[in-house]
């Protein structure tokens, strides 16, 4: 008896996606409808020149994709491979991949920090001290 009629995304000022860039946006959601294999979305898009675009053109079946092609959630039994299940894995495996470079990262630049403390601390002791570079 009760559902979400709309969802807003707001950009930060100054970091909104530029006219004729591509964006995707993901939510999160329990309790899908059980009495249909398909839902479809209206967007509306305003980009950070202005422009609005109107995301709600239906995709013919069989024929050619829209110019603003309104966006799809497909149901599929559980029983089956979709292409939704191999994105998943694919999304999941790119994150354990950019969680080990991440920590990669923050290990080098710890690395660098102490190298540069240990020179700045060492330059600063043979200056007090008088000593040649």
């Amino acid at each position: 008896t009760q559902a979400v009629s709309s969802i807003v995304w707001t950009a930060n000022p100054g970091a909104g996606i530029p006219a004729n860039d591509f964006q995707t946006f993901s939510f999160w959601t329990e309790g899908l409808p059980t009495n249909t294999d398909k839902l479809i979305f209206t967007a509306v898009q305003t980009y950070s020149n202005g422009k609005v675009v109107t995301w709600n053109q239906p995709t013919p079946p069989g024929g050619p994709d829209p110019d603003n092609p309104a966006p799809e959630l497909d149901f599929v039994s559980s029983n089956t491979t979709s292409d939704a299940s191999m994105t998943s894995t694919a999304s999941s495996s790119d994150d354990n991949l950019a969680r080990w470079l991440g920590i990669g990262g923050i290990a080098v630049g710890a690395i660098g920090l102490i190298v540069g403390i240990t020179g700045l601390a060492a330059a600063r002791r043979r200056r007090s001290t008088g000593g040649a570079a």
